[in-house]
Order: structure tokens, then C-alpha cells, then sequence
């Protein structure tokens, strides 16, 4: 099955629920927090397929409440959860469905510029290691912006070590190389935080 014959697929059989109910109840948050965390305690644990079962329960709570920002953190965890699964054509199908909400909100809430990034961030990292380096530079080279706009440090090295990792595989060493030295220039702390789902 194509790429986008599966994507076509997973989108169909997404639940189709109304965008917003009327009055939730408190409980249907409460529910769809519990699920989330869930989710991550299933991730610390290397429970991947649990954690998918978790993040897709919220996911389906995020759309029965019309809860946009946790619409799209869901679906951005489940497509890092596909991907820990070594699902990587869903996980990028999932990825891609986030960001029509994403472009939507993204100039008027910082949430979902952080959204955007962790998107792009999990595109790329697919891209690249499927060989497709031509769009996951693309990609990495939008995310930098997005990150530089957000002002954290960290990320922004994170995203310039990406940069020269993707040049790298490519064989241009010079430019692998200068991005490599721009990440460790932009590096507020020695400190190695390696993060495999972002919450």
C-alpha cells in the first residue's frame, strides 16, 4: 500500500466525532488528562503498543471535548508512538494530518508553535532515515525558524545538530560540519537530555 493510500485510510478510520460538545463534563477532562499520562508512564516503561492504546483513547476524549491544542498533542504523540513502533509511513501519515490545526493556530499561541516543531522535528527524523534528505532539510530548516521564534537554546542547537547530521548523510562535510560547530555555539548547558516522546 502507497503512502498516501494509507494515510487515506488511517484518516478515514479516525473517529469522526463532533469537534465540540455542547457541555463536557469535568470528568471527560479529567479522563482524557489520565489517558495522556497514561500514555507515558506506558513510554518509561518501553510499553510502546500500550502507550499507543492509551494516546489513542485520549486522542478520541480530545475530539469528543473539541479540545483543539490536545487534539493535536495527541495525534503528535501517537505518530512519535508509531514510530517507536517502527511504523514509520503511519507515523508520518499522523504527523501530516496535525498540520492543518497547527498552520490554523500556530501565529496566535506559542502551544502550537511548540506543536509545530515536535512535528516537523519527528517528519524529518523519518525523512532522513528513509534517505529522503531533500525534504527533511526542508523540514529541519523550518523547524530552526520556529524554534528560534520560540527562543529556546537548546532546541535550537537540537535543530542545527539535525541540519548537519542531514548534510552529513549526504556526504557534504563542510556544510555538516558548520552546523555542527552553529549547534554547539547555541548550547546554553553541557547537560545530554535525550527525550523519546515530548510531552
Amino acid at each position: 500500500m502507497k503512502l498516501k493510500e494509507l494515510c487515506i485510510v488511517i484518516f478515514l478510520c479516525q473517529p469522526q466525532l463532533a469537534l465540540a460538545q455542547l457541555s463536557p463534563h469535568p470528568e471527560d477532562k479529567q479522563r482524557l488528562e489520565q489517558k495522556y499520562e497514561e500514555a507515558f508512564t506506558y513510554v518509561e516503561a518501553n510499553e510502546w503498543r500500550k502507550g499507543l492504546q492509551s494516546i489513542t483513547e485520549a486522542e478520541e476524549l480530545a475530539w469528543e471535548l473539541g479540545d483543539t491544542l490536545k487534539m493535536v498533542k495527541t495525534g503528535r504523540v501517537k505518530a512519535q508512538m508509531l514510530q517507536l513502533c517502527n511504523e514509520t509511513d503511519a507515523s508520518l501519515c499522523v504527523y501530516e494530518q496535525q498540520l492543518p490545526m497547527i498552520l490554523r493556530y500556530k501565529n496566535d499561541n506559542i502551544e502550537f508553535l511548540k506543536e509545530f516543531t515536535y512535528v516537523l522535528q519527528g517528519m524529518a527524523l523519518i525523512l532522513t532515515f528513509k534517505a529522503d534528505y531533500a525534504r527533511a532539510l526542508e523540514l529541519q530548516f523550518l523547524n530552526l525558524k520556529a524554534k528560534e521564534i520560540i527562543g529556546d537554546q537548546e532546541e535550537i542547537a537540537a535543530a542545527l545538530n539535525n541540519i548537519g547530521l542531514i548534510y552529513y548523510k549526504q556526504g557534504q562535510y563542510y556544510q555538516a560540519i558548520e552546523y555542527y560547530n552553529k549547534a554547539l555555539e547555541s548550547r546554553t548547558s553541557t547537560e545530554n537530555v535525550e527525550t523519546i516522546c515530548n510531552r
